[in-house]
């Protein structure tokens, strides 16, 4: 809901009200609350942008979790899907270990035993 400040602004508001009683349970009168809101409402609309960029993404974006399991896939990687015969599945079993190797294989950076990658996870770019 939107309120309007002394100034004459107008800003989203989130309100509280509460009834005031005495012990006997008479009414005293309310109490109410309004809290701004707005940056709040401007943070939750960025993350909704941010959040359609893999999915406008014109190339494949996948997400597995560690098990290889995988967690989403774009529209862009259905024809990728299809040819690894691999769906976004909520079962939890994970990709056996043939399909783990066909799928990730093709984009491990030779790197020495042990090594780790040096930022964290690898992201990987195809064309």
């Amino acid at each position: 809901m939107d309120y309007r400040r002394k100034d004459g602004s107008l800003f989203s508001g989130e309100t509280l009200g509460v009834k005031v009683e005495t012990e006997e349970g008479d009414l005293i009168g309310f109490l109410g609350v309004i809290r701004d809101i707005t940056e709040r409402l401007e943070n939750e609309r960025k993350i909704h942008a941010l959040s359609k960029f893999p999915d406008e993404n014109p190339g494949p974006v996948l997400r597995t979790d560690l098990t290889g399991r995988l967690l989403y896939a774009n529209p862009a990687s259905v024809p990728l899907l299809h040819q690894w015969q691999v769906s976004v599945t909520d079962n939890g079993c994970g990709m056996d270990a043939d399909t783990q190797r066909h799928m990730f294989e093709p984009f491990t950076p030779p790197r020495a035993k042990g090594a780790a990658p040096v930022w964290g996870w690898p992201v990987f770019t195809v064309q």
